[in-house]
Parts: structure tokens; sequence; C-alpha cells
């Protein structure tokens, strides 16, 4: 569920004029959407490492300790929280990674996208890293993933989050799922 630009834009003003009671109504307001995202998130992340709950918690809690929730609006929320939930993640799989070492190879979780030639298995990790550099290629097409990859949007919630039209989303949208899916896909640099 999408919540009114206002309403959350105002209370974001507030959180960053120093008002405390306003980061509790923004959470209280948008906790249940915030638990779906994280349920969402966690589908992809295997072996359901952590609760949503849990996830929504820490990537707050780690979010205000770094003085990092100044989003300006709605949607830069989304776009921190999304990403916040998802280095959680990762983290915490590189994290658990090391520990195994000692103990033996770990089998590290797989996500999958449904990319432009059909579904893509991929390590977490190696997403992780491909993100970062469609980041830099691409900053629109790696929002897009964010919302709706990690986020769990439909490509309207997601156009409408970004301030574009839904051909423009889906233009997006397109180019990221290309994009990773070569970036990802061992076989797609084979010639024909």
């Amino acid at each position: 569920m999408i919540h009114s630009e206002g309403t959350i834009t105002k209370l974001l003003y507030d959180v960053r004029s120093g008002r405390v009671a306003a980061l509790d109504e923004l959470f209280q307001l948008l906790y249940d959407d915030l638990r779906e995202m994280a349920r969402h998130e966690l589908r992809h992340a295997g072996n359901d490492p952590i609760h949503a709950t849990t996830l929504v918690h820490t990537a707050c809690q780690r979010l205000l300790a770094k003085n990092a929730l100044c989003a300006e609006d709605r949607r830069h929320f989304y776009f921190i929280l999304g990403r916040a939930m998802h280095d959680v993640l990762v983290e915490q799989i590189r994290s658990e990674q090391t520990l195994k070492r000692g103990a033996g190879w770990k089998k590290r979780p797989l996500v999958e996208f449904e990319a432009e030639n059909g579904p893509v298995r991929a390590d977490i990790i190696d997403l992780g890293e491909a993100l970062a550099d469609l980041q830099a290629t691409d900053p629109s097409a790696h929002k897009m993933v964010l919302l709706r990859f990690f986020g769990g949007r439909t490509m309207s919630e997601a156009a409408e989050l970004m301030g574009c039209t839904m051909a423009v989303g889906r233009g997006h949208w397109d180019y990221a799922r290309a994009w990773l899916q070569d970036r990802l896909t061992p076989d797609s640099h084979k010639n024909p």
C-alpha cells in the first residue's frame, strides 16, 4: 500500500527537524508496509536467515545510528529502507560465510529474478555486487530494481514512487533485467 506523499514527507521533515515523536508516527504509519517489503526481501534470501520484523528493525536502527535516515520524501524513504534491508541480509550472509570457513564451505543463498530471457538464479552476494555496478551505470534502473525486486512493488507503484510514467518505468525495468542477466549469467557472453 502506498501512503500519501504529503503525510510521509511532512513526517520526514519533522524527523529531520528534530521532533522525536515524528519518527514513531512515521514508523507506525509505515510499519505494515515495511514488514511486507522485508518479507519480500527474505523470500529472495533463501533460508529466511532472519524474520521480517527483525530485518525492519535492524535496517531502521542502522540508518538511525548512522544518522542516514535523511529521506526527503516518500520515494527517497522507500529507496533508503529497501537498500538498507538488502545490505543487512548481504552482510549477514557474508558474516556467516566467514564464520563457516574454518568448518567447511557453506552454500550461499541463491536469488531468482525474471530476466529478459526467463528466470535467472544468482548468488545473493554476486547480485549485491552487480547492483552496486548497476547503480553506477544507471541509477534509475537501480532504483527500479530496489522497488520491484526488493520492495515487492508493482510496476505502477514503482513508477509512481520514482515519479515517472509507466512507459519510462517499464524501460528502466527492462534495461535493469537485461543488464543483470548479462552480468549474472555465465553463458551470456558465449558467441552464437
